[in-house]
């Protein structure tokens, strides 16, 4: 029996993501944002860094981020595991929803400064 040895594309993906843990963007905007940690399995500041590094990296439509994640790793990506599926056009617009609510540009001004500073 031989072992199977699974290879991925990680692209820019990779470096995107440190840049985003650089500048605190999943930990300032899961601050910023009011949702339920008991009820979300993916937080809202992942789902907002999915969006960011699909923008980035292939700039699939909405309805279309979870295809870029499926031959991507997402523990190297984000701090926890998620799965494509869980990356779905709902999840990332109850993100987005989460993020207007909370004034984005307020979001966006803090997550800025936190840039500049670094």
């Amino acid at each position: 029996m031989s072992d199977q040895i699974l290879t991925l594309h990680v692209g820019p993906s990779q470096l995107l993501s440190k840049l985003c843990d650089e500048i605190e963007l999943e930990k300032t905007i899961n601050d910023l944002v009011k949702w339920d940690s008991v009820r979300c399995h993916v937080s809202p500041g992942t789902r907002i860094k999915a969006l960011v590094l699909n923008i980035l990296c292939s700039g699939k439509p909405l309805y279309k981020v979870h295809e870029f994640y499926q031959n991507l790793d997402s523990e190297m990506l984000f701090d926890t595991s998620v799965s494509p599926d869980q990356l779905n056009d709902d999840a990332l617009g109850r993100a987005l929803d989460y993020l207007y609510e909370a004034e984005a540009w307020k979001v966006y001004s803090t997550i800025a400064l936190k840039a500049l500073k670094n």
